[in-house]
């Protein structure tokens, strides 16, 4: 599998519960949440528009990513928009992708052999690294844990279920 593939097959409406561990108060969270992910392909206008805000010449695909949720006790609705822009070739398991976000630019992806995607994110002091993979069509797994000055600080785990199957 490709990067492109891969990418593809996040596509879909997707279930999410997540359980987050703050290392530092020793507190644990949960959530739950609706992901809306749209695969989109190279020649998108959107993709292309934020392509050109990082002066990027060519790109593979984008990733619209959107999703709402709650995250207990609140009973408050979190909800927001995300384009994902994703720079390499689809014969290099590795590359880069850009973000529509403020909280960060850029950072780096790797498809592995065992077809696991990790996504890192770097800046001055912090590092935030996302693992997704797929158990199986339409579920899959992402685990996410952020350093701070080289001290873990939250990991989590998010189990989803695609809902309404696999996109066409």
């Amino acid at each position: 599998m490709n990067i492109t593939e891969f990418l593809q097959q996040t596509a879909g409406k997707w279930f999410s519960q997540r359980t987050a561990h703050q290392v530092e108060a020793s507190q644990t969270q949960t959530g739950k949440s609706t992901l809306y992910l749209d695969f989109l392909p190279s020649d998108d206008p959107q993709m292309q528009a934020l392509a050109q805000r990082y002066g990027l010449n060519s790109c593979l695909a984008g990733t619209k990513l959107s999703w709402e949720g709650t995250i207990d006790p609140s009973p408050t609705t979190y909800k927001g928009e995300r384009l994902l822009v994703w720079v390499g070739s689809n014969e290099s398991p590795t590359g880069q992708f850009f973000s529509s976000a403020d909280t960060f630019a850029s950072g780096k992806y790797c498809l592995g052999e065992d077809e696991i995607l990790t996504l890192t994110v770097e800046t001055e002091d912090r590092v935030s690294e996302d693992r997704i993979w797929f158990a199986s069509e339409n579920f899959r797994l992402r685990t996410s844990l952020t350093h701070v000055s080289g001290q873990t600080v939250l990991a989590s785990l998010c189990t989803e279920i695609r809902l309404g199957g696999k996109p066409s």
